[in-house]
């Protein structure tokens, strides 16, 4: 006897539509998930995405609200052309400073910062401030002043001169402290009414810093006409995103040396003056005053 059989193909049928049924079913799956996934993300969207801006303010806040450097103008290798020294020179000294050449300023310096003498007044006086700022936040500066915080006689008991001279030229700021905290004069230089005198120019711009802007590098000149020497502070005034007024004072340099201005007056000083090469000219004339 023959066995009853199945139908021919129906076996590969079947397979055929199991293998279509669990397509549609995984398909059907991966649907449903992205469904949910999509609806999850858009549910959590708004939460996840106020935590990230509460990360970012985080990370915002705790940068500070700038950075600054300040720097004499002038570096250690630059001779300049007037120096004084705190005491008077020897006779040895005075010898070694006649035999030398006015001309050539490095020598003069040479000599002079050996006795720990210094440089004095015009570019010698000048302070360079670089300000920057990390902040996306806008940072204004509104208001630049000086004090000073310790004035002394000055010890200066001889100067030196080459004899060049030169006009003096005001920079961006400058202050002159026996007002005790001057308005800086404006950024830039302008042209004034007759007879005014920089110092009284009120102080009208203000700097801006944050979301990449940076002022570069300011010039500052603190001067007494006195004969005392001081040191002094700088003090910014700011805000952040036009918040609670605030301030920053600074007392040292970049290098951790205090701020000082030396008097544009001496008494009781031997000077030493280049008047030109000899046989022609005298050389260091020699004064007392």
């Amino acid at each position: 006897m023959v066995p009853d059989s199945a139908e021919p193909g129906r076996g590969r049928s079947w397979g055929i539509k199991k293998l279509a049924l669990t397509a549609v079913i995984a398909v059907a799956a991966i649907i449903v998930g992205g469904l949910f996934t999509f609806g999850l993300d858009t549910f959590l969207s708004p939460a996840r995405a106020k935590q990230d801006d509460k990360n970012q303010d985080t990370i915002e806040n705790a940068k500070e609200a700038f950075a600054w450097r300040l720097a004499p103008a002038l570096d250690d290798d630059e001779p300049w052309e007037s120096w004084e020294i705190d005491r008077t020179l020897t006779t040895q000294e005075r010898e070694k400073l006649e035999n030398l050449d006015g001309t050539k300023k490095a020598t003069v310096w040479e000599f002079v910062r050996g006795l720990q003498g210094r440089r004095v007044r015009g570019i010698a006086a000048i302070y360079t401030l670089q300000l920057t700022s990390e902040k996306q936040k806008s940072v204004l500066i509104t208001k630049i002043s000086a004090n000073v915080t310790r004035c002394w006689d000055s010890k200066a008991r001889t100067l030196l001169s080459d004899g060049t001279g030169g006009s003096e030229g005001w920079d961006e700021i400058h202050f002159n402290l026996e007002t005790n905290g001057a308005a800086a004069a404006p950024l830039g230089y302008t042209e004034v009414e007759p007879g005014q005198v920089p110092e009284e120019i009120p102080y009208k711009k203000a700097i801006s810093l944050g979301n990449t802007q940076s002022p570069g590098l300011l010039s500052m000149t603190p001067y007494m006409r006195g004969s005392q020497d001081c040191e002094w502070q700088l003090v910014l005034n700011y805000n952040v995103n036009s918040g609670e007024m605030q301030s920053q004072t600074i007392n040292q340099d970049s290098s951790g040396k205090k701020l000082m201005v030396y008097g544009l007056t001496r008494t009781n000083v031997e000077s030493w003056a280049w008047t030109g090469p000899p046989p022609e000219y005298p050389g260091w004339s020699h004064s007392k005053y």
